[in-house]
């Protein structure tokens, strides 16, 4: 059975009105959703970047008096935009860290503090961990190993 050329004509019309319409209505419905997630992973490449340079700051400032470590209040700022902005384990691997290290700032009852050091394997294993999930939500290969290494520069120089 063949099809009347005045039908083929026909239907050949509304398709060719038809598809370009719902290509329009697809594209006007995406292309919002697709620059807000690209403007979210640019955010988010912002606040890792921060996020472990705050941390190298940190492991400059361990060698100072607890008095002298105002890098903390920094730290606290980027863990807040961590668990904002990043990704679940990149979230829940900053936090840990960073409760880790805040613990070890004990505040003692006559209001005085001390500091407890973590040890360099826990400092090591919470860094590789973040850098990792890091990664990981940029589409990179896991690390086998990472450490991040405090630089004391003598004063002076």
């Amino acid at each position: 059975m063949a099809i009347d050329p005045i039908w083929a004509g026909v239907v050949g019309a509304i398709g060719g009105a038809i598809v370009p319409s719902v290509t329009q209505l697809v594209l006007v419905h995406l292309s919002p959703k697709v620059a807000e997630k690209t403007e979210v992973r640019k955010l988010q490449r912002e606040v890792y970047g921060d996020a472990l340079a705050c941390l190298q700051n940190c492991m400059n400032s361990v060698h100072l008096p607890l008095e002298q470590r105002s890098v903390m209040v920094e730290l606290a700022r980027v863990n807040n935009l961590i668990s904002t902005y990043a990704e679940k384990s990149v979230a829940q691997a900053f936090n840990s860290y960073y409760f880790m290290l805040v613990r070890s700032n004990i505040d003692l009852k006559d209001g005085s503090k001390i500091s407890v050091s973590l040890p360099r394997d826990e400092h090591k294993k919470f860094q590789l961990k973040i850098v990792n999930a890091i990664r990981k939500d940029c589409g990179q290969e896991p690390l086998a190993e990472f450490e991040m290494t405090g630089i004391q520069i003598p004063e002076g120089r």
